[in-house]
């Protein structure tokens, strides 16, 4: 089950948010996906099409490299390394045209083989300084 889980994560990465594509959304995620995220919780495909939608407006290059993956029964933990340019609104911010890069950590929980449940962690404050948005202290 874990090794199968794997390779759906990475299905998940690569072809829904590396590539945008949201066609593959209800192959790949449960239609009732709940996400806990650190500062909203949505829940549904219409939910997370949208969100992905607008990661996507505010960084179209936007590519995630895996660096870490581990699995237990369920559960996938994807450590990766996200990076793209601020081409368009982000949280309210304007485009900066600034270049980022941040660490994301998603636990995932797979049922029937589909994503169900997502849960991330992410250095958005670290983000936040390299588009320009949070000065550094010196």
């Amino acid at each position: 089950m874990s090794e199968k889980n794997k390779a759906l994560a990475k299905r998940v990465i690569e072809e829904i948010f590396n590539s945008g594509n949201i066609n593959n959304l209800e192959e790949l995620v449960a239609r009732d996906i709940l996400i806990h995220d650190t500062d909203k919780e949505l829940s549904g495909l219409d939910q997370l099409r949208q969100g992905i939608a607008n990661l996507h407006a505010a960084f179209p290059d936007l590519h995630y490299t895996i660096e870490d993956l581990l699995a237990d029964e369920d559960k996938v933990i994807v450590q990766c390394k996200g990076a793209g340019t601020h081409h368009g609104s982000f949280r309210g911010i304007p485009a900066t045209g600034k270049k980022m890069v941040y660490t994301v950590i998603l636990i995932w929980r797979f049922t029937n083989n589909k994503l169900w449940e997502h849960w991330s962690v992410s250095d958005v404050y670290g983000m936040l300084q390299q588009l320009g948005v949070i000065q550094t202290k010196s």
